[in-house]
């Protein structure tokens, strides 16, 4: 009996223990004695207030760290700048003009024309998939400190959404013997929308400024008769990083090599800009005259431009 109540009522309880006595005399009443008051032990589990303490140092510090990540507008330092020309224009030199810049090579030939440009200091990246961009952009959000660079270029990112696609259409053709394995489908080009706008949230989150170049793709519009002058993108691609970066450019040359860079939209050319301050159309642009123009008319400053 005693092993059972014991055991109901756990570790903490008084021991009980019988004793033999000599036998009563009938008629005599042996006094119950009072039952002892059982104070539960303190367990792992009891809130004391060191405990409340260390919770309180511990929110602190989260919400310090949460505040910390608030700024000011004027003290977002970086650039994000989508580019696009037709071929020979001179995007990628456009490039090597920004502050200490990495250039990812997607197109192979792309960077040949830097070799006219010794002053230059831009270094290249070779390119080998999507899945290696991916990678690479996913260290330089999480060790930002471990990339010397103050600038990246993806040149350029209509190759680059090219280049997707026909791995996507691949994988889809070696699912199913009887498609083309050439010919995009509509839902390709959904999966590859996508896969790129997720591309541009990664660029977008970089602490450094970033420059995307595209081509030049030219469409009639239906309605006005007007030729429309936007990146070679598919149209929904196009549209949704437009809304990614804080400038569109185009820039185009002139016969007599004078390139200009336009910065504000028209009937037929795609363009915006975030940045205060900037002209409508700058001519012969690089980093410095284009970013420099805004900061002459007070807007946001850009990081040191000094390149290594």
């Amino acid at each position: 009996m005693t092993d059972v109540v014991s055991e109901l009522l756990g570790a903490t309880s008084p021991t009980i223990t019988e004793t033999v006595t000599e036998s009563t005399p009938v008629g005599e009443v042996t006094p119950t004695p009072a039952p002892e008051t059982v104070t539960p032990e303190t367990t792992a589990e009891t809130v004391t207030d060191t405990d409340y303490a260390k919770a309180a140092i511990e929110a602190d510090a989260i919400l310090e760290k949460l505040m910390s990540r608030i700024t000011d507008p004027a003290d977002v330092a970086y650039r994000k700048m989508m580019l696009y020309a037709p071929f020979g224009t001179g995007k990628t030199v456009f490039c090597a003009t920004a502050p200490d810049c990495l250039i990812v090579r997607v197109e192979p030939t792309g960077t040949l024309s830097l070799m006219n440009h010794p002053e230059l200091k831009a270094k290249t990246f070779e390119y080998l998939s999507v899945t290696q961009l991916e990678i690479l952009l996913n260290k330089m959000i999480e060790k930002p400190e471990a990339f010397p660079f103050k600038t990246l270029a993806i040149d350029s990112f209509s190759a680059l959404q090219k280049d997707d696609l026909d791995a996507i259409v691949r994988a889809e053709s070696a699912k199913d013997a009887n498609r083309n394995p050439f010919l995009p489908t509509g839902p390709d080009y959904n999966v590859n929308t996508e896969h790129m706008r997720q591309i541009g949230v990664l660029l977008s989150r970089l602490k450094m400024h970033v420059i995307v170049t595209c081509h030049v793709k030219e469409t009639k519009d239906d309605t006005t008769g007007r030729v429309l002058i936007r990146p070679d993108l598919t149209p929904k691609l196009a549209n949704t990083l437009a809304g990614q970066f804080d400038v569109v450019a185009y820039m185009s040359r002139a016969d007599d090599g004078t390139r200009k860079l336009q910065t504000s939209p028209t009937a037929t050319v795609l363009a915006k800009t975030r940045v205060g301050g900037l002209p409508d159309v700058i001519e012969n642009p690089t980093w410095d005259n284009v970013f420099n123009a805004a900061n002459a008319n007070k807007a946001t400053p850009v990081a040191a431009t000094t390149n290594a």
